[in-house]
């Protein structure tokens, strides 16, 4: 419990809220980035993918508050009119928090991934295989580190934000 006046300082609510707020948003998030990275990785003549991968590195540029304060104004007034209240609630902390660090996903997962495609390209386009089977079928199994190290990246930024939940879940 929380009484500071009465001299107890219980953290459990709040690292328990904490760790539930950051894992909901790695659900949200790393499905997102493997398959936005997959398609970058896929379809490297498309003519969204220099836009899509600025606007991915423009987006870890930006500062927590910015993603709070757009988010109150925009994701609250969503959450308000769907599910009735102040907006102000798990979901809307959830989805900013995802959006926070999918870039970060995306980029490390990229990374990782490009080069183990790269190399298995020309052979495996040689035999018929298109990038995204290449991508599905031998790159994917084969890098549980880098899938886990975005994972654990985007994790570890969804812990250590505190402006989000602050601003979106209340205390």
């Amino acid at each position: 419990s929380w009484r500071p006046y009465q001299g107890e300082f219980g953290m459990l609510a709040m690292l328990a809220g904490s760790v539930i707020l950051a894992a909901s948003a790695l659900l949200l998030a790393w499905p997102l980035a493997l398959a936005l990275c997959c398609w970058m990785l896929a379809s490297p003549q498309s003519p969204f993918l220099a836009p899509l991968r600025g606007c991915i590195r423009l987006m870890t540029a930006v500062p927590t508050v910015v993603y709070g304060f757009a988010a109150v104004f925009l994701i609250t007034p969503l959450a308000r009119s769907w599910l009735g209240g102040s907006g102000l609630c798990w979901l809307s902390a959830a989805v900013v928090l995802a959006l926070l660090v999918l870039p970060t996903m995306v980029l490390v997962l990229e990374a990782g991934l490009a080069p183990r495609l790269e190399a298995l390209c020309p052979g495996g386009l040689a035999i018929g295989l298109d990038r995204l089977e290449l991508l599905w079928f031998f790159v994917l199994p084969q890098s549980r580190n880098t899938l886990l190290a975005a994972g654990l990246l985007g994790l570890g930024r969804a812990l250590g934000d505190t402006l989000i939940p602050l601003m979106l879940a209340g205390n």
